[in-house]
C-alpha cells in the first residue's frame, strides 16, 4: 500500500535531485517505509540552480517521491496558489491508499478537506497549535487575530473528522483539538532518540565564580518570532546586569537573525551572544558538551524536539508554558511566554543554585528516556496499522 503525506514543508529540486531540511530527511521517511511500499510527499517544491541552504539533505531512496505543489511564501501568494494546490491534491487522492495530513498548515488542511469531501478516511499528525503560532506576539501581521480564529476552527473541524490521529503531545493538543469519541489516537513526539543520543549520565553542575562565563544554548528558527529570541535577549540583559557573565549561543536561521543581532548590540550584549545560523545535528550535540543551561521560551510549540534532545544529554532546561513543554519539564522550570522578568528570575535561580540545577538536570535525563525511539516507534506503528486497516 502507498502512503500520501501532505505537509507545509518546502523542498528544493537541484539538477533533478530533491533536497530538504533535516526534519524531513530520510531519517523521517524510514518510519513510514517500514509499513508502506512507497511514500508520496505533497509539498511546496521550487526548482533552483543551487541549494537555498547549506544544511539540506538529499532524498536518496527511490521509494520516496515528491509531488510538487506551487511554491508560495506569505498570504497573498498562498491565496493565488490555493486553487492549483487543491486541483493537484484532488488528482492524486483515491480509495485504496493511506493518507496522512500533517497539521496545522495550509496544505494539510486542504488535503483533509478534499479527502473528507470524497469520503476517503485520513489520518492526522498534529504537531502544533495554530492559536499560539498565529498570536500577535509570534506572528507579525495586522490580521493575526483573524488568522488565529480561522486556523483554530479549521483544525478543530478536521481533527473531528479524522479517522485516526497522532499527536506530538501526550494530552495537551488532544484536549484542545479532539477527535470523535472512539477514534484511534496516540501520542508520539517527532524526536529521534537512539542510544547514541543519550549522555552516559546527567550533566554535572559545577561551582563557579560569579564572573565566570555561564554558557546558555537556544535552538530554533528565526523565520518568525515563535521561539521568542527577543524575550530571551532581554532576560539575558537582566542576568548580566546582576554581575553575571552569560553567553548565549543560538542555532537557527531566518529573516529575524539580523534584527536579533542588532537588538543584542542595543542591549549591551554584543559580546554575550552568538547567532550562529542553521547547523546540522552533530554540531548541536557537540555544543551540549559545553552548555550549562538550555533555554526554550517559545511563544508557540508542539512538543519541541530540541528540548527533548537537551534533556537526553542531561542538561538543565527552562521552557515556556505553551503546548507540550509542561509535559516535559518540572513546574519550577516553566515560565509564561513573553514574561521577561520571570524568565530572568528562572535563569538566575539556575545559575545561583547548584543543587536546584543539578536536580533539574537529573529529572530531565530520566524523563527523556520515555522518548527513546524504540518506545515512540511502537506508537507510530500502531497509528500506521490503523490507517492501513481503514484503507
Amino acid at each position: 500500500m502507498n502512503l500520501y503525506f501532505f505537509t507545509e514543508s518546502r523542498f528544493d529540486r537541484v539538477n533533478g535531485e530533491i533536497w530538504t531540511s533535516q526534519g524531513f530527511s530520510m531519517a523521517l521517511w524510514q518510519r513510514y517505509l517500514g509499513k508502506f511500499d512507497h511514500v508520496y510527499v505533497a509539498a511546496r517544491l521550487q526548482n533552483v540552480s543551487e541549494h537555498s541552504s547549506d544544511n539540506l539533505f538529499k532524498l536518496e531512496d527511490k521509494r520516496v517521491s515528491v509531488i510538487g505543489l506551487p511554491y508560495y511564501i506569505g498570504l497573498v501568494p498562498y491565496l493565488k496558489a490555493k486553487g492549483s494546490i487543491k486541483k493537484i491534491i484532488n488528482s492524486f487522492i483515491h480509495p485504496g491508499d493511506a493518507y496522512i495530513c500533517r497539521v496545522p498548515g495550509n496544505i494539510g488542511t486542504i488535503a483533509a478537506e478534499c479527502l473528507k469531501k470524497k469520503g476517503i478516511p485520513y489520518g492526522l499528525e498534529v504537531v502544533g497549535d495554530p492559536w499560539e503560532s498565529l498570536s500577535p506576539q509570534a506572528f507579525e501581521s495586522p490580521f493575526a487575530r483573524i488568522f488565529q480564529v480561522v486556523a483554530k476552527r479549521q483544525l478543530q473541524k478536521i481533527t473531528h473528522n479524522a479517522s485516526a490521529a497522532l499527536y506530538v503531545t501526550n494530552h495537551i493538543l488532544q484536549d484542545k483539538y479532539p477527535v470523535k469519541e472512539g477514534v484511534f489516537t496516540t501520542g508520539a513526539s517527532n524526536v529521534i532518540l537512539r542510544d547514541d543520543c543519550y549522555s552516559a549520565e546527567p550533566h554535572k553542575v559545577v561551582d563557579r565564580e560569579k564572573n565566570a562565563q555561564v554558557r546558555m544554548l537556544a535552538v530554533g528558527t528565526l523565520a518568525q518570532l515563535y521561539k521568542a529570541p527577543d524575550v530571551i535577549l532581554k532576560a539575558l540583559a537582566i542576568v548580566k546586569s546582576k554581575g553575571y557573565n552569560p553567553f548565549l549561543t543560538w542555532f537557527g536561521d531566518g529573516r529575524y537573525r539580523q534584527p536579533m543581532i542588532k537588538m543584542a548590540e542595543e542591549l549591551g550584549l554584543k559580546d554575550n551572544v552568538s547567532f550562529v545560523g542553521a547547523v546540522k545535528q552533530d554540531v548541536i550535540r557537540k555544543e551540549f558538551e559545553q552548555t550549562d543551561l538550555f533555554v526554550h521560551a517559545s511563544r508557540a510549540e508542539g512538543l519541541p524536539r530540541a528540548v527533548i534532545e537537551a534533556m537526553a544529554y542531561g542538561l538543565p532546561c527552562i521552557g515556556s508554558s505553551v503546548a507540550g513543554i509542561p509535559e516535559l519539564l518540572s513546574p519550577e522550570a516553566i515560565v509564561k511566554p513573553n514574561d521577561v522578568d520571570r524568565l530572568a528570575e528562572k535563569m538566575l535561580r539556575f545559575v545561583e543554585n547548584k543543587q536546584f540545577a543539578q536536580s533539574e538536570a537529573n529529572k530531565n535525563w530520566d524523563e527523556s528516556k520515555k522518548y527513546h525511539n524504540d518506545i515512540l516507534t511502537e506508537r507510530r506503528l500502531s497509528f500506521y496499522d490503523e490507517l492501513i486497516k481503514q484503507s
